[in-house]
């Protein structure tokens, strides 16, 4: 969670225990001073030292809870700025190899988006790992709501399909996801190719299709009030 409403709420409590402390101390000051004004001045500014001593210790403790949330703040402005990079949805198509990903699209990168190549850290294409699609889009032939590349290509199927796969016909019904294998021979430097004109999945061989549940592809979206799951139906 942000700053948001936990923080606000922790900022809130800490200004009351300031003002408490505070009224506590000047209510004790006043309530001492009417019932010892005849005091002489040295015994006055002893009790007076003894009820500022008093106050310290939560004082202290205010000012650690002010530490606390201001270093909490930075962690969070951190984690959302690592997010916003991390978490993208599109503002225009783009052309990721074979296929273009729509306007409207949610993108999640890889962990790291430190990458080496300084005209390339703000491309949402780089380290990408999932999509789930504004609307459903054609690859490798196939209607997809969604996909996820890691070792191997999966798609999510926006419809029933019959697909031969390994020399046999099988029935893959909407929502269940295909696995396409990805080649292991590409170099590392190809994932910087213009266009990542390496990812051409009508090249890719079909390994299986499975039945995911209500899961199918996880892909992430954030809104104000932090990071959440897509629903499938996105």
């Amino acid at each position: 969670m942000g700053l948001g409403y936990g923080a606000g709420a922790g900022a809130f409590i800490v200004i009351l225990l300031l003002l408490l402390d505070l009224t506590v101390f000047f209510a004790l000051c006043g309530y001492w001073y009417t019932r010892h004004k005849h005091f002489s001045n040295v015994r006055k500014r002893t009790v007076l030292v003894l009820l500022a001593l008093s106050s310290i210790l939560p004082l202290l403790a205010v000012s650690t809870s002010l530490s606390m949330l201001y270093q909490n703040y930075r962690s969070d402005q951190a984690e959302r700025k690592i997010q916003a990079q991390q978490i993208q949805q599109l503002s225009q198509d783009i052309t990721f190899g074979e296929i273009v990903i729509p306007q409207g699209s949610w993108i999640n990168r890889d962990g790291s988006v430190d990458f080496p190549l300084e005209s390339l850290k703000d491309d949402p294409r780089l380290g990408l790992q999932s999509v789930r699609f504004k609307q459903a889009i054609k690859i490798a032939g196939i209607q997809s709501r969604a996909f996820a590349v890691h070792h191997d290509l999966v798609l999510e199927l926006a419809e029933d399909v019959q697909l031969n796969i390994a020399g046999q016909q099988s029935y893959c019904p909407k929502g269940w996801l295909l696995q396409l294998a990805r080649p292991t021979d590409l170099a590392g430097d190809v994932h910087y190719q213009s266009n990542f004109a390496w990812f051409q999945p009508s090249q890719w061989q079909i390994e299986l299709c499975f039945d995911a549940g209500q899961n199918g592809v996880m892909v992430l979206a954030r809104d104000q009030q932090g990071v959440f799951v897509l629903n499938r139906d996105i």
